[in-house]
């Protein structure tokens, strides 16, 4: 007669996430300085520090070190986390 025994480990993973700080769809008026809110990673609920490469693009896909031209712009953000790999995306648009 063996035993049968079993143990929850669910709460022993700890669910990693990363999300955009500020908005996904930002306005920068003609005069302001865009300032990079930059994205949050969190393991099991606590902010961590990741590798973030972030990109920026202009509308016809030409890769831009800053965003000082009127225009639309699209941000990519390349998060990596131990094991954790996620993509996000921020539209800006300077007036």
């Amino acid at each position: 007669n063996g035993v049968e025994a079993s143990t929850d480990i669910s709460s022993a993973v700890k669910k990693i996430e990363a999300h955009l700080n500020g908005s996904e769809n930002m306005e920068i008026g003609e005069v302001e300085t865009f300032k990079e809110p930059g994205v949050t990673i969190t393991e099991g609920g606590t902010t961590v520090k990741g590798d973030v490469k972030i990109t920026y693009k202009t509308e016809d896909g030409k890769t831009v070190t800053t965003i000082s031209d009127p225009g639309h712009y699209i941000a990519t953000y390349t998060i990596t986390y131990k094991d954790f790999t996620k993509t996000l995306t921020r539209k800006i648009f300077k007036k």
